[in-house]
């Protein structure tokens, strides 16, 4: 009879029935039979014996690898979220974003790394070293007790984005005008922006361009954009 503990001294279940195997043992010529067993470094039965039909042939010990009830040979999955439940962002302004991760494999280890460096342990939520601004991977993956590693690790590509954008008002009134309302154009050499526009000061709200104000009346008007 063999068993198989969890680190606090009880069965783990998981293995044969209620954490138990039974392995035979034999002398006779005629039956498979062995006469020694280990475990191995990634939680393998090692069965050391004969095998009946060789046996008349066999003038030495035969070494037989058995993934006995329960054996894992099954790499575990990992996956990977951010602030909670919510998939990763793909761009941040924070150079050390911050990510949890896990896996459905209980008992199961991380290890993390970014930029395709060398794999180090870690555990859940992982803050990342600096990032300068740019495109950067972010890769976990778990390993299992058996030993099993995940061969495809959970992999997010993120833009870290320190860097506020330039705007530029296009086109618009300068000096005095007697137009009632005024129309300004502007724009940014940076993609996928949003704007926000204010008059004489009041706060930013969204706008888009061209932007026209609301009736004017006449008093002096400054018109700002971010």
């Amino acid at each position: 009879m063999v068993a198989r503990l969890e680190p606090d001294g009880t069965h783990d279940t998981g293995f044969g029935s209620d954490g138990l195997a039974t392995v035979g043992y034999g002398q006779a010529q005629t039956n498979d039979f062995a006469n020694g067993v280990g475990v191995d470094g990634q939680g393998r039965i090692l069965v050391g014996g004969h095998t009946g039909e060789g046996f008349a042939e066999e003038a030495g010990y035969e070494l037989a690898v058995a993934r006995l009830q329960g054996g894992d040979d099954t790499p575990p999955e990992t996956y990977l979220t951010y602030d909670g439940d919510q998939p990763p962002p793909s761009s941040t302004r924070d150079p050390t974003p911050t990510y949890a991760f896990g896996s459905p494999e209980p008992g199961a280890t991380f290890e993390c790394r970014v930029d395709g460096g060398a794999f180090a342990p870690c555990t859940s939520p992982y803050t990342t070293p600096p990032l300068a601004d740019g495109v950067h991977g972010v890769e976990v993956r778990a390993a299992d007790r058996a030993g099993n590693v995940d061969p495809t690790p959970a992999h997010q590509d993120v833009t870290i984005d320190t860097t506020g954008p330039d705007t530029a008002i296009d086109a618009g009134p300068q000096g005095t005008t007697d137009a009632a309302q005024i129309v300004f154009q502007f724009s940014s050499p940076e993609g996928s922006v949003r704007f926000e526009c204010r008059l004489d000061g009041a706060p930013y709200a969204a706008c888009e361009s061209p932007y026209t104000t609301a009736p004017l009346g006449e008093l002096p008007l400054t018109f700002g954009h971010e």
